[in-house]
């Protein structure tokens, strides 16, 4: 069994319109929970590598497009 260890929860919100004009408005840190519910959000996770910030929104709008 593998452990990971300080894990954060990120969330990517992605917008879209009628003509598959797809975007990203960043990553957030919803990694305070009590009970399932997000305590606190928070807008762009500090010290998060630009270059994972960057493929994480580039995949968000990849899978975007409803299916």
């Amino acid at each position: 069994m593998s452990v990971i260890r300080a894990a954060r929860h990120i969330e990517v919100q992605v917008f879209g319109d009628t003509h598959s004009n797809i975007v990203h408005l960043w990553e957030r840190d919803c990694s305070i929970q009590r009970r399932h519910q997000k305590i606190v959000r928070k807008a762009r996770r500090r010290g998060f590598r630009q270059g994972a910030r960057k493929k994480l929104g580039e995949m968000a709008v990849a899978r975007g497009p409803a299916r």
